[in-house]
């Protein structure tokens, strides 16, 4: 009876231990599936951060896409204008070349059409117009002063003198023609821009910055190209009773640029719903510049990703719960059978104590005695278990989880991109940010840079991480954040983002040191413009002083096969 009591005993202690096993992992699920929720909402809006950064950076690259278009026609001009007062250097003007087509035997038809340049040729004898490219004043009489003040209305132009016919040849551009070819090009890149199907690109030009209807005129939507031309009124109103073009422009009025969020029209079908949007004025044209994106399309990808983390999240539940029931099991069984087999030596050799000599029972007794200390740890092990299984707590779990992660802390330093210059690089650079407790983050979607020459790669790579480490590592605060993506399927960026507490001050593509020692600082931007300029990109930086922080953006075009 005694020994079946025993038995029973244990019996109920592996029956306990199982029931407490399950309790501990059905609390240790429920705080998953609790963990994954907080999870999954953070990445909903960590998605919503990343989409608005991105449609921001449209927005930039749009505006910056302008001002290289201006620069661009610019140079055509300074070109034409040379062209023609080189072309004038060995030709002699006779009334056999002056005729319908007189640009066109210069061989300068073309560019005059694009950018609408008036050409005249002035007798200087009897002071008439020979020809001109408006035909309404072809032979008309204009004095010296007359011709001057016609010529003052040009923004550019270039005079030649005749001297053997007597005549004064100029070609000019007014300031109308010059703006409209640039907006004319510009509105071109525009509508040729391939976002994705995801973002929205639109432009308005305001008209009335009072407001009101008829304020604004839609000249680009990606979205509806039919809108384009339409008037536009600030007393539109969404289905919610927002007036979303009221506060854009009252935004734009106050700071020049605008976040919103209201209900639009999607782009394939008529649903309409939440819509948020970015918006920034070009004020020499007077164009709202916007990009925007639907929530529920940014939802769409959460959830289609979350279902897909749940599983996995679920698959790995279970699998804790199997693999906590089987060690609180196996522990328990296999202590049970080892205390059973101690206790039934124990009664083994008390039936021996009756039966043989006191020399075999102290032999036996010191044989109970090591067996006693071995139970003694295998109890005290059981009951370590049975204690941390019984107090499990959250903090535990952690524990647990993080333990997973030695091995992975390893090779916490080692980076794979897909390019192997820039994976040597950042592995580098971030043990350097460690060792400067500098905190860091990687945003990195696979690039091709294998058009660039190695050496180049590691000037351009080194030098924006170096610049950045030297200048926070004896900050207070001090982070950075590496970033790189393909933007239209035609520019692969490379951004970078530190802590700075200061506007920074550059010269001649230096920027220039407040250290004492100045020797030798200030030439990695130099070899940033010069690597990017020699592959054809372009370098913007940008201080944002309301969060004391510095982006530099690098912009190499993809070539062309």
């Amino acid at each position: 009876m005694k020994w079946a009591r025993k038995v029973s005993v244990v019996s109920i202690i592996i029956l306990l231990i199982f029931i407490v096993g399950i309790c501990l992992a059905t609390i240790y699920r429920i705080d998953t599936e609790k963990t994954y929720k907080v999870v999954s909402d953070n990445f909903h809006q960590m998605l919503i951060d990343k989409q608005k950064q991105r449609i921001e950076e449209v927005v930039d690259i749009i505006y910056s896409q302008i001002e290289i278009e201006k620069a661009r026609l610019e140079k055509d001009i300074d070109y034409l204008l040379q062209t023609f007062s080189n072309v004038f250097e060995n030709i002699e003007i006779n009334d056999e070349i002056i005729r319908e087509d007189f640009e066109e035997q210069l061989g300068l038809q073309q560019s005059c059409e694009q950018l609408q340049a008036d050409m005249i040729i002035w007798n200087t004898k009897n002071n008439s117009v020979r020809y001109s490219s408006d035909r309404a004043l072809d032979g008309i009489q204009m004095s010296q002063a007359e011709l001057a003040k016609y010529v003052q209305g040009f923004e550019k132009h270039a005079i030649r003198y005749i001297q053997s016919k007597d005549q004064v040849i100029i070609l000019g551009l007014t300031k109308e023609a010059i703006e409209k070819r640039a907006k004319e090009l510009a509105l071109n890149d525009i509508r040729n821009m391939g976002m994705g199907k995801d973002i929205y690109i639109w432009v308005n030009e305001v008209l009335n910055y009072n407001g009101g209807t008829d304020y604004a005129r839609c000249i680009v939507d990606h979205t509806m190209p039919e809108r384009e031309g339409h008037l536009l009124s600030t007393y539109r109103i969404d289905k919610t009773g927002n007036f979303p073009y009221q506060k854009e422009l009252e935004d734009i009025k106050r700071t020049g640029e605008s976040w919103n969020t209201y209900h639009y029209k999607k782009k394939d079908n008529n649903d309409v719903a939440l819509k948020i949007s970015y918006t920034k004025l070009y004020k020499p044209y007077n164009w709202i510049i916007s990009a925007g994106i639907h929530i529920d399309d940014i939802t769409a990808y959460v959830e289609e990703n979350s279902n897909y983390l749940a599983e996995g999240i679920k698959r790995q539940i279970d699998i804790s719960f199997i693999n906590i029931l089987g060690v609180m099991l196996f522990s328990g069984t296999a202590g049970s059978i080892i205390w059973i087999y101690y206790m039934k030596k124990e009664k083994q050799l008390i039936e021996e104590r009756e039966k043989i000599s006191k020399a075999h029972y102290k032999l036996l007794e010191e044989k109970y005695n090591s067996g006693n200390t071995i139970i003694h740890d295998i109890k005290n092990h059981l009951i370590c278990v049975h204690s941390l299984a019984k107090n499990a707590s959250d903090d535990k779990v952690i524990e647990y989880i993080e333990s997973m992660n030695v091995e992975i802390e390893k090779y916490r330093h080692t980076v794979i991109t897909g390019n192997e210059i820039l994976d040597v690089i950042l592995s580098e650079k971030l043990g350097i940010m460690d060792q400067n407790r500098i905190e860091y983050e990687l945003d990195i979607e696979p690039i091709d840079l294998s058009f660039i020459k190695l050496k180049d790669q590691v000037s351009l790579l080194s030098n924006m991480l170096d610049n950045a480490i030297q200048h926070i590592s004896h900050k207070e605060i001090k982070q950075i954040k590496f970033i790189t993506y393909t933007f239209n399927e035609s520019w692969m960026v490379l951004k970078l983002i530190n802590t700075c507490d200061q506007q920074p001050k550059i010269r001649e593509k230096r920027f220039l040191t407040r250290k004492l020692e100045k020797e030798g600082h200030g030439y990695g931007m130099q070899i940033i413009y010069k690597v990017t300029e020699y592959y054809g990109g372009n370098v913007k930086w940008n201080y944002n002083e309301e969060v004391s922080e510095f982006s530099l953006m690098v912009m190499l075009p993809k070539p062309k096969c």
